[in-house]
């Protein structure tokens, strides 16, 4: 099965949430992830935030302890803008803004966010 953001979507297939850890059920280049008023755009190099990938997934937490379960408290929202694999990541088109909302046994529906709902790029 393909490991791309489009192809994820299509099959309506869901991601992973567990400690400080999101895993997404699709490889892609991370540009940006917004959760409860915090927004992070520098993932090289950081100490705080750490990106993994494996031949299916991507993966990202936040190092503190604790970090990502607190951003999510209020509204279990994490908010990303990501671009596929092989993209050209400095086109704004080739930009997927994507919403990961936390739901029950650690499970996270990822969609495409409404018109109206404010996503900040």
């Amino acid at each position: 099965m393909e490991t791309t953001i489009k192809n994820a979507l299509e099959n309506k297939r869901k991601g992973f949430h567990i400690g400080n850890r999101l895993i997404l059920p699709f490889k892609c280049q991370l540009i940006e992830i917004i959760a409860d008023g915090n927004i992070v755009t520098e993932f090289s190099g950081s100490d705080d935030f750490k990106i993994s990938h494996t031949s299916k997934n991507t993966s990202f937490y936040f190092t503190e302890k604790g970090a990502l379960r607190s951003m999510i408290d209020t509204y279990k929202v994490v908010k990303v803008i990501a671009c596929e694999e092989d993209s050209d990541i400095s086109i704004p088109e080739n930009h997927i803004k994507l919403v990961c909302e936390i739901d029950s046994d650690h499970v996270v529906l990822i969609y495409e966010p409404s018109e109206d709902m404010l996503f900040i790029e």
